[in-house]
């Protein structure tokens, strides 16, 4: 089982502990006001070689601007570098040029990831519960689409009620990598924590120039309905998971690598 660990952001390198890992997971999957410069981008290229570490690039949905900006990051990668996408236009540049390697991003694998959901266990029946523990990736016609742009490997997170795939079965299999502890909730394109860091009192809603107010805040959140503390961190909201499937039953789902996040990965 390769062992990877996801840096959000390049400055992170210097503080968190990212040895002792067979792969570096680098950028944010959330907002493209965080992809990292060509400049970062290299440095981190250097670092990851030196440490004998290959790298996947992770990348956030996209307007047109944001595709612009992230068209430059992509031609620094070397042949085959593995790029996680959360914007079906990413994966749509990167099968056209056809020199990296596309990996369908947790934003895009519509996985059911609420912590609430886990009250409604003893509702349900085994049957409807099992289908909350699945996805669109096992269904035939996904599977397809995926392998028509060439995607070979997806991202998986690892909410509550556990996962249960069969990524390795049918014509068009795919390999799996298991993300934790974090669990993404919701993400927006609003910035909860540029509104409150910048505006007094009532804030006025609106999409306004990035100070990156998130890059040094982060809040806990708390809530009876939710059963689990939630972080906020730029635009996304996350919940910790820390129990994990074991091995066997990885394996026999076709994942084969799992990605820690030392903090919550936005």
């Amino acid at each position: 089982m390769e062992r990877g660990v996801l840096i959000p952001r390049v400055p992170l390198l210097d503080t968190l502990d990212w040895t002792g890992y067979d792969r570096l997971y680098l950028g944010n999957g959330y907002c493209q006001r965080l992809i990292p410069t060509p400049d970062q981008l290299r440095s981190a290229l250097d670092r990851a070689d030196d440490a004998h570490l290959p790298l996947t690039l992770v990348t956030p949905p996209v307007t047109d601007e944001g595709l612009d900006d992230l068209a430059p990051v992509l031609d620094l990668l070397p042949k085959g570098v593995e790029v996680v996408a959360n914007d079906w236009g990413v994966i749509d540049l990167i099968a056209e040029e056809g020199r990296l390697e596309p990996v369908v991003g947790g934003l895009l694998h519509k996985q059911k990831r609420g912590p609430r959901l886990m009250m409604a266990k003893d509702l349900l029946t085994h049957e409807a519960w099992e289908r909350f523990r699945t996805s669109n990736m096992d269904v035939a016609a996904m599977r397809g689409l995926l392998a028509s742009y060439g995607v070979r490997r997806i991202e998986v997170e690892n909410p509550f009620q556990g996962v249960s795939l069969d990524l390795s079965g049918g014509d068009t299999p795919l390999l799996g990598s298991l993300h934790h502890p974090y669990v993404c909730v919701t993400m927006s394109r609003y910035c909860i924590i540029a509104l409150a860091s910048t505006r007094q009192g009532r804030p006025e809603w609106g999409v306004y120039p990035c100070s990156r107010a998130c890059i040094n805040s982060s809040f806990q959140l708390d809530h009876p309905t939710m059963g689990v503390p939630l972080y906020l961190q730029g635009c996304a909201v996350f919940a910790k998971n820390d129990v994990l499937p074991s091995e066997k039953e990885l394996k026999g789902m076709g994942i084969d690598r799992t990605v820690e996040s030392p903090v919550p990965p936005a």
